[in-house]
C-alpha cells in the first residue's frame, strides 16, 4: 500500500463572494449563514465494523485511506478526491432499501458498463435504479456490513444542466429583488385569504356527485366531455408527473383517469390539480407510488401504493397554480 495522504480540506477559490470569511451585515438577501462557509470538507459514516468497511470502501470502492488524528474512538479516514469519508466506530442507523429510497453519496463515473462488469468481478452487490430519467447512467454498490448505498452515476451531463441560469433570472437585479421583497407581505395575505375562501367553499357546497363518485368544488367549472378532445402533450406532461414520488397526480387510480380528467375540465390543469386536490383532503390521506427498480436477481419491481396521513387538516387545500 502506497503511503497515506493528508487532506486538509481547504479550498483555494472564494468563500461564495465573502472577504476573509465575513459576512456583509447590510447585505438584506443574505441566505442563512452561506457565506461564512467555504465547502463541504467530510462526511461521516457510522460503521459496525471499520476493518470490514475499510476493505469495502478502499478494495471495492477504490477510495484512498488518508491519515487519521489519535481519536478516543475507533475508525478510519479515505478521501474520494474532492471530499473525504471518515468511518467512525458505532451502530449504523439505516433504513429498509426495499424500494431502493436511500440515502448515498454519488460518484461521478463515465464507463457505466466497464464500472458494472469490474463491480461484479469483484463480487460486490450492486442495483439499478431505473426511476432517474437515465437510468443506464446509474448504479448504486451497497456496503453489505452497514447498509450504506454509494451511487455511481455519469453526472457531468446533469450538472451542466442544473447550473443553467434560467432563463427568466439573466436580467434578475437587485432592483427587482427588492420590488419582490417589498411585495412577500400582500402575497402572503391574498394566499392567506385563498385558503379560507376554499375552505368556506368546501363546507358550504351542497352536495354533487361527479364520474367517479365525489363532491368536488371543481365541478362548477368542468364540462360533460361532448366534443372535448384531450390535449396529448398536457396528458403526457401529467403522466411523467405520476411517476414523480409523493406528486398530487399519483391520487388518481390510473392513468386513464388523468385523461378524464382532462376532458372533464376542458384541458385546464389548474382545475385538474384543484380536483385531486380536493379527493386528497377529503378522504384525509395522501396517496404514494414509490418509484419501481429491478431487484437484486435483476427481476423488475414495482412497489405497491400506500396512504399517508395528512397531519395539518385544519388548513384545508390551497389554491394551485398549475401548469396551463
Amino acid at each position: 500500500m502506497s503511503n497515506p495522504e493528508i487532506t486538509n480540506g481547504t479550498n483555494n477559490g472564494t468563500n461564495n463572494g465573502t472577504t476573509n470569511g465575513t459576512a456583509n451585515e447590510d447585505d438584506e438577501f443574505l441566505r442563512g449563514v452561506s457565506k461564512l462557509w467555504v465547502n463541504v470538507n467530510h462526511i461521516a459514516l457510522v460503521v459496525s465494523d471499520v476493518g470490514l468497511s475499510l476493505d469495502f470502501y478502499t478494495n471495492i470502492i477504490g477510495m484512498k485511506q488518508i491519515l487519521r488524528p489519535n481519536f478516543d474512538r475507533h475508525g478510519a479516514w479515505l478521501t474520494a478526491g474532492n471530499v473525504d469519508i471518515h468511518l467512525i466506530k458505532g451502530r449504523p442507523a439505516v433504513h429498509s432499501d426495499d424500494d431502493l429510497i436511500v440515502s448515498h453519496v454519488a460518484l461521478d463515473a463515465s464507463n457505466m458498463d466497464g464500472l458494472r462488469a469490474r463491480l461484479t468481478k469483484l463480487g460486490a452487490k450492486s442495483r439499478k435504479n431505473i426511476s432517474v430519467p437515465n437510468p443506464q447512467n446509474n448504479n448504486k454498490a451497497v456496503d453489505q456490513v452497514n447498509g450504506y448505498y454509494i451511487e455511481f452515476c455519469n453526472c457531468g451531463a446533469l450538472d451542466e444542466f442544473l447550473h443553467q441560469t434560467p432563463e427568466g433570472e439573466k436580467d434578475w437585479n437587485l432592483t427587482k429583488a427588492n420590488a419582490v421583497a417589498s411585495a412577500s407581505k400582500v402575497m402572503k395575505k391574498m394566499a392567506s385569504s385563498s385558503k379560507i375562501n376554499l375552505k368556506f367553499r368546501k363546507t358550504s357546497a351542497v352536495s354533487q356527485t361527479g364520474s367517479d363518485g365525489e363532491q368536488s368544488d371543481s365541478d362548477e367549472h368542468s364540462t360533460n366531455g361532448d366534443h372535448v378532445t384531450v390535449d396529448e402533450k398536457k396528458l403526457a406532461n401529467l403522466t411523467q408527473r405520476r411517476k414523480v414520488y409523493g406528486d398530487i397526480t399519483q391520487n388518481t387510480v390510473n392513468e386513464k383517469e388523468l385523461e378524464e380528467l382532462l376532458v372533464r375540465y376542458n384541458n385546464h390543469v389548474p382545475k385538474v390539480i384543484r380536483h385531486l386536490e380536493e379527493r386528497m383532503w377529503r378522504k384525509g390521506t395522501q396517496t404514494y407510488i414509490p418509484p419501481a427498480f429491478y431487484d437484486r436477481d435483476g427481476t423488475f419491481y414495482q412497489p405497491p401504493s400506500f396512504e399517508m396521513k395528512i397531519t395539518n387538516l385544519d388548513n384545508g387545500p390551497a389554491d394551485t397554480i398549475g401548469e396551463e
